[in-house]
């Protein structure tokens, strides 16, 4: 996360100073690998660490509250969101059963001129037939 001479954020350098802090109050014993206090430089830090983990726990109580108000976001854009969706969904629905009544009305419309067309047709034939007078 150190990019050359950027400085980095100070929860990241809270907690690395923190990681630092208690790596140096503690050490392992050679040989049976359990955890021994040191004395002098355990006493010199623990101030540091104390303020350390402050800042980390106050960093963290942040982020939950911040976490807190991106979920409360989100939920009422994820709302909003479904009540678009069921809008758009009833209107596509009233634009298919309109266009469901104007293909029955056109089809209605066309069967309708059929009858007539064929009367037409009939008499034009019928008029063709007739002698023209001379």
């Amino acid at each position: 996360m150190h990019d050359g001479g950027q400085a980095k954020p100070t929860n990241v350098r809270g907690l690395e100073e923190l990681e630092n802090a208690f790596r140096d109050a503690y050490r392992r014993e050679e040989n049976n690998g359990r955890i021994d206090l040191k004395t002098k430089a355990a006493n010199e830090d623990w101030t540091t660490t104390l303020a350390l983990v402050e800042k980390a726990a106050e960093a963290l109580h942040i982020a939950q509250q911040r976490i807190k108000e991106l979920e409360g976001r989100g939920d009422e854009i994820v709302q909003a969101t479904r009540a678009q969706l069921q809008k758009a969904k009833a209107s596509i629905n009233a634009a298919e059963s309109r266009a469901r009544k104007a293909e029955q009305r056109a089809n209605d419309a066309e069967e309708q001129a059929k009858q007539p067309r064929e009367w037409l047709t009939r008499i034009h034939e019928g008029l063709e037939q007739l002698p023209l007078p001379a």
